[in-house]
């Protein structure tokens, strides 16, 4: 089955501090690094360095920064879709990193913001060709909505990794097939964040969304569906960063998925794939290979 993420892309800034600061305090960060991120960039890498079969649609400004995202792409084995926006900086993110690999994350979304209706009828055929459609949110609500529509109307399989925050119109839930928020996300979309675990993917399920999976950090996932629900843990490593291990769990899960693997074997699959993740620094760069994972 053939996978088109569509989202953004972005040139990382990461600090690595001891602790966060407080506000109004400057501190000293231990060390930082430049890489390639955004969520839809590290998706369509994840999905391709576990064997999968994948072209990533996104936007890039015409600068210095979009050449760094074209050259680094072209070393993965991606169909890569990169339109440069004339005028408008490719999108960027501020990520500072803690001694305990938690992150915190400011986006400026650059040429992402320039994913829109106009842009996706130019490529509307990557969407009607693909089997798997994987958006995240850091591109526009009307720009996912539209997406969602499309795919959903032609019967494709959706995932919908809702991060940041950001609610879409409810209409469009019965399209998803696959919803993967973690658990603050997972607060978000309910209406009451004291409502048990089964309780919160219950009014999901009830949304119309069919698949639920819930990323627990340390803990591994949260599954539910009509017929079953359950938790995978994960494995016990010493997380040094967490950049990125989501964006590895829904790569390697939904590439799972694609080959055929049961929905539970898949899961697996990605908290292996994202523990392997959390033991490097950085986001793109911290994506294991397929004989990383599958060795």
């Amino acid at each position: 089955m053939t996978i088109l993420s569509i989202g953004s892309t972005n040139v990382d800034q990461t600090y690595y501090v001891d602790t966060f600061p407080e506000a109004g305090e400057t501190i000293r960060a231990v060390s930082s690094r430049v890489t390639p991120g955004g969520k839809g960039l590290n998706q369509a890498v994840a999905i391709a360095r576990s064997g999968g079969r994948v072209s990533f649609l996104s936007a890039i400004g015409a600068d210095k920064e979009g050449e760094y995202i074209r050259d680094v792409l072209s070393k993965e084995n991606i169909d890569i879709h990169l339109k440069e926006i004339p005028g408008i900086s490719t999108g960027n993110a501020n990520i500072v990193v803690d001694s305990n690999g938690e992150n915190k994350i400011i986006i400026v979304e650059g040429a992402n913001g320039n994913i829109n209706r106009k842009f996706l009828d130019d490529e509307n055929k990557l969407i009607i060709n693909s089997d798997i459609i994987v958006i995240q949110n850091e591109i526009e609500k009307s720009t996912n909505e539209y997406i969602i529509n499309i795919a959903g109307k032609r019967n494709k399989i959706i995932l919908w990794n809702p991060a940041p925050k950001g609610l879409i119109n409810k209409k469009y839930l019965k399209f998803i097939t696959y919803f993967t928020p973690n658990e603050n996300e997972l607060d978000y979309y309910v209406n009451d964040p004291n409502l048990s675990m089964e309780e919160k993917c219950n009014e999901l399920l009830e949304s119309g969304i069919k698949n639920v999976i819930v990323t627990l950090g340390a803990r591994g996932a949260y599954y539910q569906n009509k017929n079953e629900r359950g938790i995978i843990p994960a494995e016990k490593v010493n997380a040094i960063d967490t950049v990125c291990a989501g964006d590895t769990f829904n790569g390697y899960f939904i590439n799972a998925i694609a080959i055929g693997k049961s929905f539970k074997d898949a899961i697996k699959i990605g908290n292996l794939a994202a523990s392997k993740t959390v033991q490097k620094k950085g986001a793109m760069n911290s994506i294991p290979y397929a004989d990383e994972v599958y060795c």
